[in-house]
């Protein structure tokens, strides 16, 4: 039987611009791809667009002898079934894409073999769990279920991706013959500049690229660039950004510069920090962070962001007045982040949901209908702000701050809890370290706290740590945050890029068993609200 693999491929890329004619190696993007589909003999059909900016690369793939198909810019799927027109029904396709040049013939032929045995109408790899590296992708389908689908859909975006129908139509079976691998967490896909460097370190320079075995590039991908340090991710790490903008915490090693905040921040991602957080009044936060996502990775990440603590308007501002100066703020921070809307919007203080007639709340309201910002919230710091905001049906985002010492929530949990329930609701925690001080011996920081006798909370915690089994302070004091089933992030700051690894590896650790969660509650010392906040502290 017949197999054909389609390679859709184009030169209009926005993260990374006509990517699919980059040299890699000595040859195109897209024309490695499809050298490395066809080596083991199968029949390769480089289907791109029929619009002009894809001329030079249909005649870059008929210079070097790869079969090439022109159709619709915008529907994918019909380019598909128009490539395929002289061919079969019982045809097997294969769907690859030009920014995945580590499939190969022989990698295609495993796939196809499991298609068959499983008697499949569908098999793909776009998933973790396949044990296969983000980027080493295929899908294979019979060739009538895509025409059938072509015939059968409306829908704009099932004929911009091609398989959708498909998926529904017949089930997502992914791939199972490659899980021991345990590669998922790894990313080998040519989407961004440091996609493209990171393959260009994990390619051996001393072989012809189109021969090089799939399975010893997946061998080689820890030599590249930004890839997670270990399978499992490092779940509900949220990268604090105060640091990127500003001196920041009681105890700081410092601000970094634009390069390694940069560094740090992509090490972040790739070792699963999913959003990152950051504020206008922390200095120049927004536009470090912007500076860092724009190289290809806005999509990578969310980013929570807060309006200033004080608007400058007052107490009697005109409802289009208080709008306006919600509107200037949204726009700066879009600016500095260069985004088209904002992922999150929170309010830097909780005072702000009632301020000036609620205008204010009104104005995210608004922003949050028109598409501005996806999600609004607010920042609070005491019980009754929380309350507050849990009460408001319309608030998708709490952040609040909460470490091993506090207690004051400890009655709001089932009011947390009810409302997640209710509604979708996120909630991420701040100072789990207390700004540093958790770990910190210096009787003068302490006392800045109002602790004029920090040793017993020293040795408190010293016993907790050792009772618990945790490596050190830190260690205890993240996976007690961690381990609260009603926090969905803990927001944590970092200085350089050896306190992100240590974080990471705190994060990846088991969280504390109940017991241990019990001994902490019935041991706890008690401190008041003069040493919880930090607004209350003494000034350096």
């Amino acid at each position: 039987m017949t197999t054909v693999a389609v390679l859709q491929a184009r030169t209009g890329s926005s993260r990374l611009p006509a990517k699919a004619l980059l040299d890699f190696h000595g040859l195109p993007l897209a024309i490695l791809a499809a050298k490395r589909a066809a080596s083991t003999g199968h029949a390769v059909i480089v289907a791109t667009s029929d619009d002009p900016a894809d001329d030079h690369l249909a005649q870059t793939c008929a210079d070097h002898g790869i079969e090439v198909f022109r159709g619709p810019l915008d529907n994918v799927l019909q380019r598909f079934v128009s490539a395929l027109a002289e061919y079969p029904d019982d045809t097997p396709v294969v769907r690859l894409t030009g920014d995945n040049i580590v499939p190969d013939g022989s990698f295609l032929d495993l796939l196809l073999n499991e298609f068959k045995e499983r008697r499949l109408r569908y098999l793909g790899t776009a998933s973790a769990e396949t044990g296969l590296p983000y980027g080493l992708s295929a899908e294979i389908f019979y060739l009538a279920d895509l025409r059938q689908a072509n015939v059968e859909t409306d829908s704009s975006f099932d004929r911009e991706h091609v398989t959708p129908w498909l998926k529904r139509a017949f089930g997502a079976t992914m791939t199972t013959q490659f899980t021991k691998l345990a590669r998922g967490h790894n990313r080998v896909t040519v989407d961004t500049l440091d996609d493209y460097l990171s393959l260009q370190k994990i390619f051996p320079d001393t072989q012809d690229p189109v021969s090089i075995p799939w399975a010893d590039i997946v061998g080689l991908v820890d030599h590249g660039l930004y890839q997670p340090t270990s399978p499992r991710p490092a779940e509900k790490f949220v990268l604090g950004g105060a640091q990127f903008g500003m001196p920041y915490g009681i105890v700081s090693a410092g601000q970094p510069d634009q390069a390694r905040s940069t560094h740090i921040i992509k090490t972040a991602i790739a070792n699963g920090a999913s959003t990152i957080d950051t504020a206008r009044a922390y200095g120049e936060s927004e536009k470090v962070i912007g500076k860092a996502l724009a190289t290809g990775w806005e999509d990578r990440a969310s980013v929570v962001t807060k309006l200033p603590p004080e608007l400058g308007l007052p107490d009697d501002a005109a409802d289009y007045a208080v709008e306006l100066a919600v509107r200037n703020s949204i726009q700066a921070s879009c600016l500095a982040l260069g985004q088209p809307k904002l992922d999150c919007l929170l309010l830097h203080r909780a005072n702000q949901m009632t301020a000036l007639g609620g205008a204010i709340w009104s104005s995210l309201m608004q922003m949050k209908d028109n598409g501005t910002v996806e999600s609004i919230g607010v920042s609070v710091q005491s019980a009754d702000e929380l309350r507050q905001a849990l009460d408001n049906g319309d608030v998708d985002h709490v952040q609040m701050p909460y470490n091993i010492l506090d207690h004051r929530w400890e009655e709001m949990v089932p009011a947390i809890l009810a409302a997640r329930d209710a509604r979708p609701l996120k909630i991420h925690i701040r100072s789990a370290l207390l700004q540093g001080l958790l770990t910190s011996n210096d009787s003068d920081l302490w006392a800045r706290a109002h602790i004029t006798d920090h040793g017993a909370i020293g040795r408190w915690l010293d016993s907790m740590m050792q009772q618990t089994g945790r490596t050190d302070r830190i260690d205890l004091c993240l996976a007690w945050a961690r381990s609260q089933p009603w926090i969905d992030g803990v927001v944590v700051g970092v200085d350089n890029i050896d306190q992100l690894h240590q974080n990471l590896q705190y994060f990846r650790k088991p969280v504390l068993e109940q017991s241990d969660i019990s001994l902490v509650n019935n041991e706890r010392p008690r401190v008041d609200d003069n040493t919880l906040n930090p607004a209350n502290w003494k000034a350096a």
